[in-house]
Order: structure tokens, then C-alpha cells, then sequence
């Protein structure tokens, strides 16, 4: 269903408009859900590419979407590509929406889970 609603939005909207990143971001959770990690990452990364031209690389939206990016990579055990991308959201939301902010706090308990994790390896 997804990867369906992506060929739409790429013929309808283009390949980088708001409707097929958010359209990406959902076919990589589905992905992810099936265990196929390797192809979630894949497209989220295209999903933070994405968002990066549309809404900027300091964009709230951008920082969600390197959360996902940085979930999928914690899955498949790559912490340092995890943690720089949870740090890179962290500082999209803090800058954004204070140190206070729900996202904020989340991407804080996110590199700290991850600097956990790495530190017991």
C-alpha cells in the first residue's frame, strides 16, 4: 500500500514534495514493521534527503524524519549512525523549540539510550 502511495505522490506531486516524503516516512515504517531494515533505511534516508530540499536542513520536519532514521539504524545495531542522527534532530529541536519541548526531551532520552547501549559493547 504504501510503495503505492509513493509512485502516486511522485507522479502527482513530484519526487520531492511534502506528500511523498511523508509518503516515504510511512512506507519505510511499514518496512520496518516487516523486519526488512535494510530497505527501511534506504528509504528513509531518501525521506531526510527529501525534506532537507523542501523544508531545509534546520526544519522540524527534517528532525522527525531523522528519527526514524535514527530508530532503523538503532534496529539494525548501528549506534554511531543512530546517535549522529538523534544528536542532528536534538539540535534541530532545541534550536526550534527549546529544551523543553516533548521532542526535544525524547531525542535526549534517545542518544542517552544509545550512548547506554554503545557503552556496553
Amino acid at each position: 500500500m504504501w510503495q503505492r502511495a509513493v509512485t502516486v505522490s511522485e507522479k502527482a506531486n513530484g519526487p520531492e514534495s511534502s506528500e511523498t516524503t511523508r509518503a516515504l516516512s510511512g512506507l519505510g515504517t511499514a518496512l520496518e514493521g516487516a523486519g526488512d531494515y535494510a530497505a527501511a533505511e534506504v528509504v528513509f534516508r531518501r525521506a531526510v534527503a527529501s525534506s532537507e530540499k523542501i523544508s531545509g536542513p534546520d526544519h522540524e520536519d527534517t528532525a522527525v524524519t531523522l528519527l526514524d532514521l535514527g530508530r532503523i539504524a538503532e534496529d539494525q545495531g548501528k549506534l554511531a549512525d543512530a546517535e549522529n542522527a538523534y544528536v542532528r534532530a536534538r539540535d534541530i529541536f532545541a534550536r526550534k523549540l527549546g529544551a523543553d519541548d516533548e521532542h526535544t526531551r525524547y531525542s535526549d532520552e534517545a542518544i542517552e539510550n544509545i550512548r547506554d547501549a554503545a557503552a556496553k559493547e
